[in-house]
């Protein structure tokens, strides 16, 4: 029994397994933009429920009563931390850079409501360079790509 295999049979097998392939990345890559994008719009909602630390007033940290007041939310921090490495390398930056030091700051500032010889310069500090960690993080991820853009700009390489 011969076994009679057309050329047109290979090329057609061929081209069927490279069109399933090609859905399969195409399918990934859309999966992961996804995913990154629900990422940032829970990071920015999360930050944003945070806005105010941009209006917090240094004269509460004088105020014993009013240092605690700051509350910081990080549960989507939290919940996320295996998937941040989906973002952009600057966003990875001021994002972990900012709930570091928020979460550094919450316990210097829960301290410092319940110690009377606190030095209130340092918390002081600590609150002036949250707020502009918090900023530059609400800036990062501030953003929303469309699919085709990212597409274009990591796959096809089109820069």
């Amino acid at each position: 029994m011969a076994i009679n295999i057309s050329i047109l049979t290979v090329v057609a097998a061929f081209a069927g397994a490279a069109l399933g392939a090609l859905v399969q990345f195409a399918w990934q890559v859309y999966t992961r933009h996804k995913k990154r994008n629900n990422l940032r719009r829970s990071l920015q909602a999360e930050l944003k429920s945070m806005e105010n630390i941009s209006k917090y007033e240094l004269s509460k940290i004088n105020d014993k009563k009013g240092m605690s007041y700051l509350l910081l939310q990080t549960a989507v921090y939290e919940n996320n931390t295996d998937s941040i490495g989906l973002l952009s390398e600057p966003e990875i930056e001021k994002v972990l850079t900012f709930y570091s030091h928020a979460m550094y700051t919450q316990n210097q500032l829960e301290n410092a409501a319940r110690s009377h010889d606190m030095d209130e310069t340092d918390v002081i500090d600590d609150v002036e360079t949250l707020k502009q960690n918090w900023s530059e993080a609400y800036d990062a991820v501030d953003r929303n790509p469309s699919f085709l853009s990212h597409l274009s700009k990591n796959v096809i390489g089109d820069n």
